[in-house]
């Protein structure tokens, strides 16, 4: 008897301590692996409480602070309010999302960085946020524990290859926003003047080919358009860095990489022949009057490329390109390819004064898995701000005071609505459009200054005394380039190329 009341008496013990265990498993919910999640979020979307750098998603409802370059709207906080009905019930937390002015957003963003003020999400690139510098100085979390820990869906939907672009010395410190980045380098004409002029694109193929079109069309407008459309402050087009045969090694380092031939070569950009070639080009049109004669002083010509005042520019093309029904684009050669620019041109980055980098990873995990959540930040609120036709065409309302259409800055492209009547049916393709194309070799490769940041001063003081009547065609190269290259050599060039040089065998070495 005394037997069978101590079996029942330990069954008694093993079952409560059974179901207590089982209610320490369930008290915050599990996923389906047995991963547990925040009090809150929902099965499949969230993961675990104590993400392995051993900080804690708190499980009291938190404010997810993220900031982007863009314009309040009239209607954000309504938006916002109905975005925190989803994210409040997933994650038990609220965002509160900060439209900083895109001039402005490098400025603001720096200081931010520097106060250490709360900041859990935020845009960067390589040329907005300076990916790249606060990256290495740690101004940024190292996302390569909590991707795996909290962004299942974002790893899902994003290329494997298109990490090695969001990563600096081996660790990911971006989070990738997908789009269609194969790219190429094309002529873009507004179709106005193709039309009115009579653009024979097929017959162009190089740059030099759009000059008997350029010619007829300034000529008959008599100084009611501008010709050509150049930038005084870049070296040249971005887009126009594979028809010259290159890859840059970060903004403003004269230092670059040749691409074609079996070795990764660095060089000097202002001694290559295709470099001088194409700002011989631009000197005669400038001359012809094609160039307007204050493009090397002009700071900021939106408003006239708004208006169409130009009737040719350098541009990219890419899958996506020919749903803008304003323009011509012509390919200037080449397959559309991917390189690090392209997809370090769109990241998401948790600074290092997130309080709570896990709860952030799952919002923007759930701006990956929740389409519903992605477009309403996107377009603003169904039949209030837009309505939904031909079942994928969010076309807006006048007026409605909201309007983002800005998906490429936060999330998955290819979940968005298209955004334009004629817009392509592209985006259901969108991961096949990435898939094919080819890459660079050099994609994943980040040259580190550090070594010979004295050089890259001294380069960039030399080269800013020539680029702008360089690049806008009012300076001759073939008088100044002979005298910018000697002034280089003086500034430590052949040192930051031969540095640039180890860097990449190093690094194809470590990657072959």
């Amino acid at each position: 008897m005394k037997r069978r009341k101590r079996h029942a008496a330990i069954l008694a013990l093993v079952a409560v301590l059974a179901f207590l265990l089982m209610a320490a498993g369930c008290g915050c919910g599990t996923d389906e692996g047995g991963a547990a999640r925040p009090a809150g979020a929902s099965p499949g979307r969230g993961a675990n409480p104590t993400g392995p750098d051993g900080l804690a998603s708190n499980k009291q409802p938190y404010e997810i602070k993220w900031y982007l370059p863009g314009h309040p709207q009239e209607d954000g906080r309504r938006v916002q309010n109905e975005m925190n009905k989803i994210i409040q019930a997933d994650l038990n937390a609220t965002v509160d999302i900060v439209w900083i002015d895109p001039d402005r957003y490098d400025q603001e963003t720096r200081a931010i960085l520097a106060s250490g003020d709360k900041a859990d999400l935020m845009f960067a690139s390589y040329r907005t946020n300076d990916f790249l510098g606060h990256a290495r100085d740690g101004a940024f979390r190292d996302l390569t524990d909590l991707l795996p820990a909290y962004g299942s869906d974002i790893l899902k939907q994003v290329p494997s290859f298109a990490w090695e672009a969001a990563k600096v010395d081996g660790k990911a410190y971006g989070i990738v926003n997908t789009q269609a980045w194969a790219e190429a380098p094309a002529i873009r004409v507004t179709k106005e003047m193709a039309d009115i002029y009579g653009l024979r694109s097929y017959a162009i193929r190089r740059l030099e080919d759009l000059a008997p079109f350029l010619e007829k069309a300034v000529a008959r407008e008599n100084g009611q358009k501008i010709g050509f459309r150049v930038d005084a402050a870049a070296d040249y087009p971005p887009a126009y860095a594979l028809a010259l045969g290159i890859e840059a090694l970060g903004e403003g380092n004269p230092a670059v990489v040749a691409t074609e031939g079996t070795r990764l070569k660095a060089i000097n950009l202002f001694e290559q022949k295709a470099y001088a070639d194409y700002l011989g080009l631009m000197h005669d049109w400038y001359r012809k009057g094609w160039i307007r004669p204050d493009a090397a002083t002009v700071v900021d010509d939106t408003a006239e490329a708004k208006a169409d005042k130009y009737i040719a520019a350098l541009d990219v093309l890419r899958p996506d390109t020919p749903s803008d029904s304003r323009y011509v684009y012509q390919p200037l050669g080449g397959t559309p390819s991917i390189g690090n620019d392209a997809i370090g041109s769109s990241l998401t980055v948790i600074p290092r004064s997130s309080a709570d980098p896990a709860r952030a990873m799952m919002l923007y995990n759930l701006m990956y898995a929740d389409k519903r959540l992605f477009n309403l930040m996107n377009f603003g609120i169904e039949d209030e701000h837009y309505h939904l036709t031909d079942s994928d065409y969010a076309e807006p309302i006048a007026d409605s005071g909201y309007r983002v259409d800005a998906g490429w800055a936060f999330g998955n492209q290819f979940n968005a609505l298209r955004s334009a009547k004629r817009q392509p049916s592209w985006l259901p393709a969108g991961t096949s459009l990435n898939a094919g194309a080819p890459r660079s070799r050099l994609l994943g490769f980040h040259f580190d200054p550090e070594k010979v940041k004295g050089e890259l001063a001294q380069c960039a003081s030399v080269i800013g005394s020539y680029r702008a009547g360089l690049v806008t065609g009012a300076l001759d190269p073939a008088a100044t380039l002979p005298r910018l290259n000697e002034a280089l050599k003086r500034a430590g060039i052949d040192r930051l190329i031969a540095e640039a040089q180890r860097q990449i065998d190093a690094w194809a070495d470590a990657h072959a």
